[in-house]
Parts: structure tokens; C-alpha cells; sequence
């Protein structure tokens, strides 16, 4: 599936290594490269890129840059296939998508067509617990300030002690 990425880089970004990140770098889990690269602004200190790949790889856009040597300081995805992402969507959130733009995403990533009443939903596992509870159990303690009980003649021992200089 298509994904589009927006990211600034750090420092001043050549033609040359444009063209590398577009005909591909090597990564330790084998080659990559954009299939579009854009520059859409720049300041003295950052540029910023649109970018387009295919692939999913794990931290893939940051990965590029970095083995020519450049650093990603803000990487934000703006479209998943044919899903454009809200601007206003703030991190950790989501919004529902339309039947039809289920459908058309389906379709795009070759998966079957979802049953009509097919739904996404957390019901079968609420309730859940994550892990057995443990079957130890220990065995409950008197609670006891450190001036109380056996530990009373120490505090006396210590008292001995108090004024020195007298």
C-alpha cells in the first residue's frame, strides 16, 4: 500500500543524494528507495520533502536518510493508500472511515471484500484478563512502626548515645 510522508531534514540536502534516495540505498534488511521524492521548502537550517514509498519496513523513511548521512528531525504520514490522513488528527487518535473507503482499501491491498456485517470491534475481548493470576499468595505480615515491639530495646541502646558532648 502507498504511503506519503512529510519529513524535515536536518542540514542542507544535495540533487545528488535526492537522486540516490530515488534510484535506492542499501539498508541492513535489504534495498530501498522512494518512489517519489519532492523538495517543497527549505530554510537555512531544514528542508522539507514529500515522499512516497510502497514498502513498510520498520522506521524505513528514517533509515534512508540516515544511511546517506542526514537526520529526519520531524516525519509525519499524510496519506496510507488511498486514504488521505486529517491534518487535524492529533497522535493517538482516530477517526472511523466510510463503507466505501474500507472497501476501496481492500481492494488496493488484494484482500477479499468484508461480509456486509463484518465490523472491527474490541467485544470479544473485554473483559479479558491479560495474564492468570498468580496462585501465590503470601502470607499476611503484623505491620509494626520500627519504635514498637522488638525493636524497642534498640531504640533505648541508641538513646545512650544522643547527647555526647554533655
Amino acid at each position: 500500500v502507498v504511503r506519503e510522508y512529510i519529513c524535515r531534514i536536518h542540514g542542507e540536502v544535495s540533487d545528488e543524494t535526492m537522486e540516490k534516495l530515488a534510484r535506492g540505498v542499501e539498508l541492513e534488511d535489504g534495498p530501498a528507495r522512494f518512489d517519489e521524492i519532492e523538495r517543497i521548502g527549505a530554510s537555512d537550517s531544514h528542508a522539507w520533502f514529500r515522499v512516497v514509498l510502497h514498502e513498510g519496513r520498520n522506521r524505513e523513511v528514517r533509515r534512508m536518510w540516515e544511511a546517506l548521512g542526514l537526520t529526519v528531525s520531524r516525519l509525519k504520514r499524510v496519506r496510507y493508500g488511498s486514504v488521505e490522513l486529517p491534518r487535524l488528527l492529533r497522535r493517538g487518535h482516530s477517526e472511523e472511515l466510510s463503507p466505501e473507503a474500507v472497501a476501496q482499501l481492500r481492494k488496493a491491498a488484494g484482500l477479499p471484500d468484508a461480509p456486509a456485517e463484518a465490523v472491527l470491534t474490541l467485544e470479544p475481548v473485554i473483559g479479558q484478563r491479560r495474564a492468570r493470576p498468580s496462585e501465590y499468595r503470601p502470607a499476611p505480615r503484623e505491620q509494626r512502626a520500627w519504635t514498637q515491639g522488638a525493636y524497642v530495646d534498640e531504640g533505648r541502646e541508641l538513646r545512650a548515645f544522643d547527647n555526647l558532648r554533655e
